[in-house]
């Protein structure tokens, strides 16, 4: 019943845009990469990459970072969709996912960010 009513009713949580300076964190610190958040909520969140090389990786969790600080770490995420934005020289797409289950510390530091991110 909860699926059918998040469908009718649209989103469950209200998406906040990103401040230009909040970035996703992918990857270990041998291995990572940052993108740029372009939406999030208690929810989910979507950001922009260039390239295909995340279709073809698996996405299991992930880190906030917002001026060069780690607000959130380790967030167990499900890919939702990911869509092509702009496909010309580069392509550059869209990843939205949803959160996985989060510790209680986890959900308090993600409202600090969504907070932060909206003022």
């Amino acid at each position: 019943m909860g699926e059918i009513r998040e469908i009718a009713e649209g989103r469950v949580h209200k998406r906040v845009p990103a401040k230009e300076r909040a970035l996703v964190y992918i990857g270990s610190e041998s291995d990572c990469m940052l993108y740029h958040l372009i939406e999030i909520s208690n929810g989910g969140l979507s950001f922009r990459y260039i390239g295909e090389d995340l279709l073809t990786k698996g996405l299991s969790e992930l880190s906030l970072l917002m001026e060069d600080n780690c607000y959130v770490a380790a967030l167990p995420v499900e890919t939702v969709s990911d869509t092509l934005l702009v496909n010309s020289n580069i392509t550059i797409r869209r990843r939205s996912v949803r959160f996985g289950e989060l510790s209680s510390m986890q959900k308090s530091q993600l409202n600090d960010f969504i907070k932060k991110n909206s003022e």
